[in-house]
């Protein structure tokens, strides 16, 4: 997949597509505004869209969870689900929030704990801090 995406931009910049100069001309440091791009609109069919994704995310995220639960052999019960569930909306409504894509659980992240066998939650804060 990275070699997909550095390959695509090799091409696209030999095309004259993609270049560098909003990049060169950005500062080290900016701090985020809340919707740059403007206040939220409500369109219904926009709103039946995400509606749709959001079930989608949903279920993955419903899979991810019972897949960990199985791996690290803790089981989970609604009410562990239901806020797993209720964390992926915040972060969703968060990246809304700040311009940015939604924050969700992903069916990958539960690779690295079936290879490494580290199942504890605490082995992720150390990324999390920088």
């Amino acid at each position: 997949m990275l070699l997909g995406i550095v390959g695509g931009c090799a091409v696209a910049m030999a095309l004259g597509k993609m270049n560098f100069d909003k990049v060169a001309k950005a500062g080290w440091f900016d701090l985020v505004t809340p919707f740059a791009f403007g206040m939220p609109t409500f369109d219904i069919v926009m709103i039946l869209t995400m509606v749709l994704v959001m079930i989608v995310v949903m279920i993955e995220s419903t899979g991810m969870f019972l897949a960990l639960s199985d791996i690290t052999g803790k089981k989970i019960g609604q009410r562990e689900l239901a806020a797993g569930l209720r964390t992926d909306g915040l972060g969703t409504l968060i990246g809304g929030i700040f311009n940015t894509f939604p924050y969700t659980q992903l069916l990958a992240e539960r690779r690295p704990v079936g290879v490494t066998g580290v199942k504890s939650r605490w082995s992720a804060w150390p990324a999390a801090r920088s």
